[in-house]
């Protein structure tokens, strides 16, 4: 795989995520205000964090299995290793939708109509969601970067943008509408993802499909370790949003989601380097290139660095203008957790991709125990500062736990 060629194509897609995204975004909060773009907000982070209960790590997993069993040859373990991915991922999703179906069941009396069918179309993500990602996984292992990334960056939120446009002309102007458009825009890339994989399968491996059993399954603390760093990523990632459901109003959560949405501009560098060379960490280090792992952390870097500082400058001198350009007056208020984020996205930049890193060469272990560490940091600091301070101390808390994070990585990347 030619880097410089999946660099391009991969920012390709980024961009054009960057943009549907933002136009996405734009629409609902324009369309359904402050407090529906926070309850969409809410209830698509919560099936996101169930949906990655459901997949316990193991796209990353099945990433660097199919990479490694690739570079070999060795279709029967590739296709074992799907095989057992799959299972697990079919029971847990309906252990998931069963259980959510039971607490809707209970806390739903207290709710509002449109606030329950929000959260009960959510949890049909939680499937569509977990499976994507371990089609991902495998498209990446087979060194299908760009594909691997298709369905998810440009399918979904294009779906999304065209269905969004019709919120107050065709359909009502609600948080469950809008949900509802999303489980259509999560189906149609799920059908894409599927169809892709399924062409993309080396020969070989596809005509051992039928002659396979269960197979082997990777060893438990391999899972374990990938299933805390996934887990922990998504605490990371989501726990402010999950704290401001709890403590702050569905209006506070829609401020800070704008803000979180537009700091992604600022670590989109840092996405595209994620997407490419955690498969490349898989092949150098099945390959022994240790030559080849420097090298493609510190181009991961590169990659990172390079639009963030002149977007992060953008956010730091007029925060407050971009946020009520694109999302309206009301949402200027989340000025300052935007100038936080986009802080920690140049840190994140300079750092690297350091989790991955250590995934892909065999490193779960340390990586996950340093995941949890910092996922446990953020629970408390959540918790201690969004009662109080709401979306400037999620931010905060958020920022601390990610730094506390990458000191952890950097500790433990320079043993190996």
């Amino acid at each position: 795989m030619k880097i410089g060629r999946s660099l391009l194509g991969s920012a390709a897609l980024r961009v054009t995520n960057a943009i549907l995204g933002f136009g996405v975004a734009a629409v609902l909060a324009r369309t359904l205000g402050a407090e529906g773009f926070g309850l969409y907000s809410s209830a698509f982070v919560i099936a996101s964090v169930c949906a990655i209960v459901v997949q316990f790590g193991i796209p990353n997993l099945v990433m660097r299995e199919t990479a490694t069993a690739a570079v070999s040859e060795n279709w029967a373990r590739m296709r074992a290793v799907w095989g057992w991915a799959g299972r697990g991922a079919t029971v847990f999703s309906l252990a998931i939708v069963v259980f959510g179906i039971i607490v809707l069941s209970i806390l739903g009396r207290g709710m509002e109509a449109g606030q329950l069918w929000t959260y009960a179309l959510a949890l049909g993500l939680v499937p569509l969601l977990a499976f994507g990602a371990l089609r991902g996984g495998a498209l990446r292992g087979l060194q299908h970067v760009m594909l691997a990334q298709l369905p998810e960056m440009v399918v979904k939120p294009g779906v999304m943008l065209g269905l969004a446009l019709m919120l107050g002309l065709v359909v009502p102007a609600t948080a469950s509408s809008a949900m509802a458009m999303q489980l259509a825009a999560t189906g149609v890339a799920f059908g894409v993802g599927a169809i892709t994989l399924w062409r993309k399968t080396p020969a070989a491996a596809a005509a051992l499909a039928s002659a396979l059993g269960p197979g082997p399954m990777p060893s438990k603390s391999t899972i374990v370790s990938f299933a805390l760093v996934a887990g922990s990523t998504q605490v990371n990632q989501y726990l402010d949003i999950l704290t401001l459901t709890v403590f702050r109003s569905d209006t506070e959560v829609g401020l800070y989601r704008a803000a979180w949405q537009l700091s992604l501009l600022v670590g989109f560098g840092t996405a595209v380097g994620g997407a490419i060379f955690p498969a490349l960490f898989a092949r150098y280090h099945a390959e022994r290139d240790r030559k080849g792992l420097v090298k493609a952390l510190n181009s991961a870097r590169l990659v990172a660095l390079a639009p963030a500082l002149p977007l992060a400058g953008l956010c730091f001198l007029m925060p407050g203008n971009i946020l009520s350009f694109l999302f309206g007056p009301e949402f200027a208020a989340g000025a300052l957790v935007l100038v936080i984020f986009a802080a920690l996205r140049l840190i994140l930049g300079v750092a690297g991709p350091l989790g991955p890193y250590l995934n892909m060469i065999g490193k779960e272990q340390a990586s996950g125990r340093a995941h949890l560490m910092a996922a446990g940091a953020n629970i408390c600091l959540n918790i201690a500062l969004v009662p109080s301070f709401g979306g400037a101390g999620a931010a905060v808390a958020t920022a601390v736990s990610y730094i506390f994070l990458c000191t952890l990585l950097i500790s433990r990347t320079r043993r190996f």
